[in-house]
């Protein structure tokens, strides 16, 4: 009898939810299950996970473990060299397969907070209401939009918003070095970016030189700007927007990540998602049924590419460090 193999959605269900994605792996005699009853452990070859993190005591049951495949673009939930240098087991992800989704994502979200939309909606929800309580709102066509981060994602911005607002500056942390679409301009530091754009949206990885990046000393320099996050909550220093909210430095915000998601019991994250200046979504500027379909089937290539030795196909999607 074949040797069991387990594809564990420890939390993230969506493969069973695509036929495509999930018949890739039966076919090849592997079952995908949820939850794991006694004995299951040993037979875990590949553990899915969304935005959960892990780390190697998460994986320690797993003694034959031969992939982490996360369903979505980023991994900083992960472990990867600590997965990687302790038991060389790869971490696959599903990068730039959602670009274009919350690159829009990130447009609508620039146009909403420069025109005090969350402000707008907070009124009309007050009782009393308030009819078009708010300051005048500036269009995009009139509007100066700073990118943070010029990556996939930012340049995918970039390109959309090029044509439709006044100018485009973008900075990145590789410098003037960029390839940047027609209508937009790099400035050499960040903040350049805060004292001249009337809007801001951010998108970059989450890594130590990023985390709280965009924070006091930052909102210290805008001119009432409006504020998009769509990359990771903890890029921006939650307390310090909130205090850029309260001061009005920042005039809106709209914010799809937080530093901790799924949490109620978060005073600050509560007070941020509260605020009549803060339009809050959950994190889902990839959550479309395009990119779910998208997401499932590059992972179940991702869990067969590695179970195969095959990673150079992959090689897009694998975030494990270049000791391979």
């Amino acid at each position: 009898m074949a040797e069991r193999q387990l594809v564990f959605l420890r939390d993230s269900a969506s493969l069973q939810q695509i036929p495509e994605a999930a018949d890739l792996l039966t076919a090849q005699g592997m079952t995908l299950v949820r939850s794991l009853a006694e004995g299951d452990a040993a037979h875990v070859v590949a553990l899915v996970t969304g935005l959960g993190r892990v780390s190697l005591a998460d994986v320690e049951a797993f003694a034959n473990l031969r992939v982490v495949a996360q369903f979505g673009a980023g991994t900083d939930n992960i472990d990867v060299a600590g997965l990687w240098h302790a038991r060389k087991i790869p971490v696959t992800c599903t990068a730039n397969l959602s670009n274009r989704h919350v690159a829009e994502q990130a447009l609508a979200m620039l146009i909403l907070t420069l025109r005090h939309v969350p402000q707008d909606i907070s009124g009309l929800r007050a009782d009393p209401f308030r009819w078009r309580d708010i300051q005048r709102g500036k269009g995009l066509s009139e509007s100066v939009v700073g990118i943070v981060g010029a990556g996939n994602i930012g340049l995918e911005v970039a390109r959309i918003v090029a044509p439709l607002a006044a100018r485009v500056l973008v900075w990145s942390q590789r410098g003037r070095t960029l390839d940047l679409p027609p209508g937009c301009e790099t400035v050499s530091s960040l903040d350049d970016l805060a004292t001249n754009a009337d809007a801001v949206t951010v998108h970059l990885s989450l890594n130590e030189a990023t985390r709280g990046i965009i924070g006091a000393e930052f909102f210290a320099k805008s001119r009432h700007i409006a504020l998009v996050n769509t990359s990771r909550g903890s890029i921006v220093d939650e307390a310090a927007l909130l205090a850029a909210l309260e001061a009005g430095s920042v005039r809106a915000a709209a914010v799809d990540v937080w530093s901790s998601e799924g949490v109620k019991d978060n005073p600050l994250i509560r007070a941020l998602r509260l605020h009549p200046s803060v339009l809050p979504t959950s994190h889902i500027g990839a959550f479309t049924t395009g990119v779910q379909q998208l997401y499932a089937v590059q992972v179940a290539r991702n869990i067969l590419a590695v179970m195969g030795g095959r990673l150079a196909e992959i090689s897009e999607h694998l975030a494990t460090p270049a000791a391979l």
